[in-house]
């Protein structure tokens, strides 16, 4: 794996090129500064851009970009995903990366900002796992919480009037003693249980019920397929492998209403 830092992409002659510090490159030294061949797509993972070119692959992630110019957000040739072949999520893209890079010039004290990108790097969260390979979309989905074991969510499917819906539950009061409760951050008290709901199309999550939680959410992708999840928190694209965390700096747009319980 290659990557790029303090990158940016430009356009020589005809060609889109990226430049920047390489890591991990197997012909040069780290942090030596060099310039790509030309780029024949991108991929959108997360937080990060995939450049591919005929021979190499580079891994540009948000907070290391320093870009100079933004026009290949308007190539969607450029762009692997259907998704991004609509102008409006390049764009929605485009201002992501935006707000990455002033986040990371104006940080706190001149330092980066912790913002974790998987479960891995925390010891609390709630995690969901999707695949378009399982029933109803949903794999599992449970709670991190060290150093107590993982509890999971229960899975309930109800016919609705316009559309079934499928409730996940973690009955917080059943799943949790007094001693993990306070490890979880819970007033077992006054916390209850958590509940998400969400109805289910082709290739898209909406959920329309959401449980207030203190802690990170994320949401992995663990099918072939991209998708889109609809939250009270905003609108989020997943490629196939990838995690997203469910957060308002994180979102790609705003959604219509939702209740939020």
């Amino acid at each position: 794996m290659v990557e790029l830092k303090k990158w940016y992409i430009d356009k020589d002659e005809d060609a889109w090129k990226a430049h920047g510090e390489a890591y991990g490159h197997d012909r040069f030294e780290d942090g030596m500064f060099l310039s790509t061949s030309e780029i024949v797509s991108i991929t959108v993972a997360g937080r990060e851009l995939v450049l591919a070119t005929r021979n190499s692959r580079y891994y540009c992630d948000f907070s290391e970009a320093n870009l100079r110019d933004e026009s290949f957000f308007e190539d969607e040739n450029l762009f692997v995903d259907e998704y991004y072949k609509s102008e409006v999520h390049r764009m929605q893209l485009a201002k992501q990366l935006q707000k990455v890079m002033e986040q990371e010039k104006n940080g706190e004290d001149g330092k980066e900002e912790v913002i974790p990108s998987s479960p891995a790097e925390v010891e609390r969260c709630l995690v969901f796992v999707f695949s378009e390979k399982e029933e109803d979309g949903f794999k599992h989905g449970y709670m991190k919480c060290e150093p107590i074991e993982d509890k999971y969510f229960k899975k309930d499917k109800r016919v609705g009037r316009k559309k079934d819906y499928i409730t996940l539950i973690l009955h917080c009061r059943q799943a949790l003693d007094l001693e993990e409760a306070q490890l979880a951050g819970f007033d077992v008290v006054s916390e209850g249980d958590l509940e998400y709901r969400y109805t289910l199309e082709k290739g898209r999550v909406a959920f329309y019920r959401w449980s207030e939680y203190n802690g990170p959410i994320f949401v992995e992708n663990a099918g072939t397929e991209g998708i889109e999840i609809d939250t009270p928190v905003g609108y989020f694209y997943i490629p196939a492998g990838a995690t997203s965390r469910i957060a308002t700096d994180n979102r790609l747009g705003r959604l219509t209403e939702h209740k939020v319980v």
